[in-house]
Formats: structure tokens, C-alpha cells, sequence
């Protein structure tokens, strides 16, 4: 639902679960729905947002939750398995964001949606190209990351990293007594090379 916010007075929109696909001739106003979809989703509010002649501008989204991991962020705002999301911007005064009727800031807001909605325009393929998300994407094609399986793995990976770090430290360390022995070496055959005289 968006309300007074750059050109539009009202509109309200059902989106399907899975993907939607936004598209229409240069002008037809797409933009503008992404730009509110955006603030959803932690973009900083501006008030110059707000429809002329308006004092203020809303942003709201209804999101049906089935299932639900009882650690995400997400379960503990759901009531019924809904979650509703708002964002108020008014003329001269600061956003208000709620979360099922609960204020919450901006960070939180980000925190809380990119599970649930992304975004994502031609030509944007570049998270395509980040490491984190390609590892994203297998675990969740092989449904692993919240089995016991993955987080024996991660945390032999974590203690596998330590060691790592803590052996190139011991390395690092050798290292420097090597070159000290070989100057202190050098040094004893330099002296060993001259006569000194009383």
C-alpha cells in the first residue's frame, strides 16, 4: 500500500510469492514503486518523497510467513503469520517505522527484511558475482545450513581458521629468530676475522 508518495495518491498492489516482475513503458511510473519497495527495506527516507501538497507520505506491506525460524528476526514480530511493515514520512519531523505496530529503527528494519525481499533491477547482476552469496545459494539448494551437519562444519571451519592463524604467527616468529641467529652468526665470523691487540 503507498499513499501520497511522489506521484502517486493511492495505490496497492498484491505481489505473488516468488518472483515479480515490474515492467511497462519509459514513464509508467515503475520507478516510483521501487523507490518505495527500497524504503522498505532500510533506504533513507527523504521527505522530499512526499506528494506536493501532503504532509505526509506511507509505505506499508503485508508479508505471509508460514514457517518461520523461531531464530530469525522475522518470529519476533509475527502475529498470525503476518508481518506488517511501515514507514512514515512526514514534512519537518523524523520517519516513523513499525514493525506489527512496533516502533523500530532503521537498522533493525534492514536487519528484518533482507531475508524477505530483494530487489533487483537490469543489469544488476553483481551480486551474482559475491562469494558469500554463491556459498548462500548451494546451502540453500542443498538444504543444509540449518541441519546439524553445517554447524558441526562451521564450527570446525572457525577452529580450523584459528589454527591457521595461530601457525603462521608460530612461522612469523621462526622466522625472525632465523634471521637474528644468521646476523648473530655473521657478526661472530666478522669478529673471528680480526686481530685485536691489547
Amino acid at each position: 500500500n503507498i499513499q501520497n508518495f511522489a506521484l502517486i495518491k493511492q495505490l496497492s498492489i498484491n505481489f505473488g510469492e516468488g518472483l515479480n516482475i515490474l515492467s511497462g513503458e519509459t514513464g509508467a511510473g515503475k520507478s516510483i514503486i521501487v523507490d518505495a519497495l527500497l524504503l522498505l527495506l532500510g533506504a533513507t527516507a527523504d521527505e522530499k518523497w512526499i506528494r506536493h501538497n501532503e504532509d505526509r507520505a506511507l509505505i506499508e506491506a503485508c508479508f505471509f510467513i508460514k514457517n518461520a525460524s523461531p531464530e530469525s528476526l522475522a518470529a519476533q514480530y509475527i502475529d498470525e503469520q503476518q508481518l506488517i511493515v511501515s514507514k512514515e514520512l512526514r514534512r519537518g519531523k523524523a520517519t516513523i517505522i513499525k514493525v506489527n505496530g512496533q516502533l523500530v529503527t532503521n537498522k533493525q528494519l534492514k536487519g528484518l527484511m533482507a531475508p524477505l525481499l530483494e530487489i533487483t533491477s537490469q543489469h544488476d547482476t553483481q551480486q551474482l558475482f559475491s562469494e558469500s552469496f554463491q556459498l548462500q545459494l548451494l546451502d540453500d539448494f542443498a538444504t543444509i545450513r540449518d541441519s546439524a551437519a553445517f554447524t558441526t562444519y562451521q564450527r570446525l571451519r572457525q577452529e580450523h581458521q584459528a589454527l591457521t592463524e595461530q601457525i603462521a604467527k608460530i612461522d612469523e616468529a621462526l622466522n625472525a629468530v632465523n634471521e637474528q641467529r644468521e646476523l648473530m652468526e655473521f657478526q661472530r665470523d666478522d669478529i673471528a676475522q680480526h686481530e685485536f691487540q691489547r
